[in-house]
């Protein structure tokens, strides 16, 4: 496989300032995975001595990083490699992913992060577009959990149904902070921690399909189900449950992890806000990328 390296790429934005890739991808690498990884793996401990302060985390994690336990920690290593497939990207698949977000004609008009989503991947991928050379380059990438049609067996009636995340160019239209508000389960933070930010991008028709008969019974058979269009509030935000990212589970939207949440917020990367330096507002959403 060939990989995209942290390479020293320059972009010049307005009035001299000047971005480099490379600290973009180091910074994404730290914030999202790193960070990840140390609260999995200390949850406990960071907790109790930082509640949900994340700069205190991080320099709590760089204080870890140095304990000489931590250099022979299996549990670690263990969760290191499970991500270690997020860190670098497939030269030749960014390379496409570069392609089809120039057949998208998206409105771009000045340098600016645009979010993409592999469905078939189950991965966010962040890119900066360059203005002066229209193309885009890699950030970074994390794993999402997108909408599973076929959990739509699970629903009673009056239950939300299960959508198909739609595919196609989303531009942000606002959005709402998360009550921290606990499922039935009293486990499952369907928003995430209280005051995550929902990046929310209207109601966007997609397909679900309809399991109930005339009588409102359940269809037992599979075969016999179809596919229906209708609606769904369509937006992106953190989720906490025993349900992993990497797999289809959603009723639609778009989850993430809470590092990613917070980093997308953090760098203005969904936003309606046009008076930041860079900023972002679209998040475009591929079926596949390899067909």
């Amino acid at each position: 496989m060939r990989y995209l390296s942290l390479v020293f790429i320059f972009l010049s934005i307005s009035y001299g300032y000047i971005i480099n890739i490379n600290d973009l991808q180091k910074e994404f690498n730290n914030d999202v995975h790193t960070t990840h990884i140390f609260r999995l793996r200390y949850h406990s401990y960071l907790h109790k001595k930082c509640d949900d302060n994340l700069t205190c985390m991080q320099n709590k994690i760089n204080i870890i990083k140095n304990w000489k336990s931590v250099q022979n920690d299996t549990k670690l290593k263990y969760y290191f490699n499970k991500f270690e497939n997020l860190y670098d990207i497939d030269r030749e698949y960014f390379e496409l992913i570069n392609k089809k977000l120039q057949q998208k004609h998206i409105p771009l008009q000045h340098t600016q992060y645009v979010s993409v989503i592999d469905l078939s991947r189950q991965l966010y991928i962040l890119t900066i577009w360059d203005q002066t050379t229209n193309i885009f380059h890699y950030i970074g990438k994390d794993y999402i959990s997108s909408g599973n049609i076929f959990r739509e067996y699970e629903t009673k009636l009056g239950d939300d149904h299960y959508f198909k995340t739609p595919s196609g160019v989303f531009q942000i239209k606002g959005g709402w902070r998360s009550d921290g508000k606990y499922s039935k389960d009293k486990k499952t933070l369907g928003y995430g921690v209280k005051n995550r930010y929902i990046f929310y991008f209207g109601k966007q028709k997609s397909i679900r399909y309809n399991i109930r008969d005339k009588n409102k019974q359940k269809i037992q058979d599979v075969d016999k189900w179809k596919l229906i269009t209708g609606y769904l509030e369509f937006a992106m935000h953190a989720h906490q449950s025993s349900k992993p990212m990497g797999k289809p589970y959603s009723h639609g939207c778009v989850r993430t992890t809470d590092e990613l949440n917070r980093y997308l917020e953090k760098h203005h990367i969904l936003t309606t806000t046009k008076n930041k330096l860079i900023y972002g507002q679209y998040l475009v959403i591929f079926d596949k990328i390899y067909i």
